[in-house]
C-alpha cells in the first residue's frame, strides 16, 4: 500500500530586488529608505551599521520594508543603512545607504529697514548661506507677497 503524494517545496533564492539608495537631506527633514526582495513572505529588519535599530522617537518601520527617519541629523547612518531579509531558508543583507544630514539655509544679513515717501520704491536685500539653493519669500507683515 502506498501513501498520498506530498508536495516538497524548495526555499531559497531569496534576492534584493531593490536596494536603498543614499541621500542627503537637511538636518532635522524626514527621509525614508526601502528595500524589496524577490520572494512573498520574507521579513525585514533595518540596521545601523550592524546594530539593529528600533523604533521609537526618531524610527518608525525597523521592522519593515520601508526605514522612516523622522528627524534626520547631521551624523545619521555614518555607518549606513542596512536592511537584513529573511525568510524561512535564507537571509540577505541589502548593500549600506548612507543618510547625509545637511546643514540648512541660514541668513548672514537681514534686510534694513527703509524710510521713503507714499508711492515711492522701498528696496529689500538679505543674504544666505549653506548647503542647497535657497528659495525666497517676502511678506509684508504676515501676508506673502506675489512675486
Amino acid at each position: 500500500m502506498l501513501s498520498q503524494t506530498a508536495l516538497v517545496t524548495l526555499g531559497g533564492g531569496l534576492t534584493i530586488s531593490q536596494q536603498p539608495l543614499p541621500v542627503a537631506v537637511c538636518r532635522g527633514a524626514p527621509e525614508t529608505l526601502s528595500v524589496a526582495t524577490s520572494l512573498a513572505g520574507s521579513t525585514s529588519r533595518w540596521r545601523c551599521g550592524t546594530v539593529n535599530l528600533l523604533d521609537g522617537w526618531i524610527i518608525s518601520g525597523a521592522g519593515t520594508a520601508t526605514l522612516m527617519i523622522i528627524s534626520v541629523t547631521q551624523g545619521d547612518g555614518a555607518a549606513g543603512y542596512n536592511s537584513v531579509i529573511t525568510n524561512n531558508c535564507d537571509s540577505v543583507t541589502s548593500s549600506n545607504a548612507a543618510v547625509t544630514g545637511t546643514p540648512g539655509v541660514t541668513i548672514t544679513m537681514n534686510p534694513n529697514n527703509a524710510s521713503v515717501c507714499q508711492g515711492q520704491d522701498a528696496g529689500f536685500r538679505v543674504s544666505t548661506a549653506g548647503a542647497g539653493t535657497p528659495r525666497y519669500r517676502w511678506r509684508l507683515k504676515s501676508t506673502l507677497i506675489n512675486a
